[in-house]
């Protein structure tokens, strides 16, 4: 697969060529999501839109409600992924069910962000929520209810789902030895295995690390842990990289000189059009 411009990983910002172009002329819908793991590089930027090498994307915001109907988006993580909740709610005009709907403006979660949320579209009939990924993640007056694991959740998915799951772990687990993390991603791996026998038809999706900029390592290396994360979900999950979308988002971050833990909006937008560029009809 050839195309005309590639955007060097870590190196620059976006791609403005005029003549950039994307070889592909495969869906992503139709695209084995076996290559959302093995692309390299994964994508660009070009005029201020993610491409990807190995497929086109033609899903745009206007589709999210049809992508969504009739189902659920069952969202597993931390803040980060607690934004791509509150982004949905605000531009899909959701109405709010459950959980804490504070938010600043820039729809980073304010300190009460972490209990289990839900909202959702009458007419299009789809319910979103998202949901703490579990230990080591904690916070004030939690219990085993609050922060069940994200392989219970999977666990609990009934046969015959249609719905579309996202997992993401990372900042968390940085204060913790990486072994933690390996145990976590294996029984996220197990109960994805279980899950995809009796609801064959499910679209399950693991968000990989982002490039942030940590200012003080005095606790932590920040974003520097990303690649050693990213390397251990490959290597849990390569018996099924056809059967589960990988988002890696590294380089999307770095070329767009993402240097926050929480993405902008345009990230956010981003990322999701993308995971729905995979399990979406247009």
């Amino acid at each position: 697969m050839v195309f005309e411009v590639i955007c060097p990983r870590y190196f620059s910002r976006q791609c403005h060529t005029p003549n950039a172009a994307m070889a592909s002329n495969i869906p992503c819908r139709r695209a084995n999501f076996r290559n959302t793991w093995l692309s390299n590089p994964v994508g660009f930027f070009y005029n201020s839109t993610w491409r990807s090498p190995s497929c086109f994307n033609d899903i745009t915001v206007k589709d999210f409600d049809r992508c969504l109907a009739n189902r659920t988006l069952r969202m597993f993580g931390d803040s980060t992924v607690r934004q791509l909740f509150t982004f949905l709610f605000k531009y899909q005009n959701l109405t709010w069910a459950i959980g804490p709907k504070e938010a600043h403006n820039n729809i980073i979660p304010t300190s009460k962000w972490y209990s289990y949320s839900e909202a959702y579209n009458k007419r299009f009939n789809y319910t979103v929520f998202w949901a703490p990924h579990g230990l080591p993640m904690s916070f004030e007056n939690a219990n085993r209810t609050a922060i069940r694991p994200c392989f219970v959740h999977l666990d609990e998915i009934p046969s015959g789902s249609r719905d579309i799951v996202l997992i993401h772990l990372y900042a968390h687990f940085q204060l913790f030895p990486l072994h933690v993390f390996k145990a976590r991603m294996k029984h996220i791996r197990l109960a994805t295995e279980r899950l995809l026998i009796r609801a064959p038809d499910i679209k399950i999706a693991i968000k990989g690390p982002h490039y942030f900029i940590k200012h003080s390592t005095g606790n932590t290396l920040g974003g520097l842990w990303g690649p050693v994360y990213d390397k251990i979900i490959r290597q849990e999950f390569v018996s099924l990289y056809a059967r589960v979308i990988y988002l890696d988002v590294w380089d999307m971050h770095v070329t767009d000189e993402n240097s926050d833990i929480h993405p902008s909006e345009e990230l956010l937008k981003t990322m999701l059009r993308t995971l729905f560029g995979y399990v979406c009809s247009k």
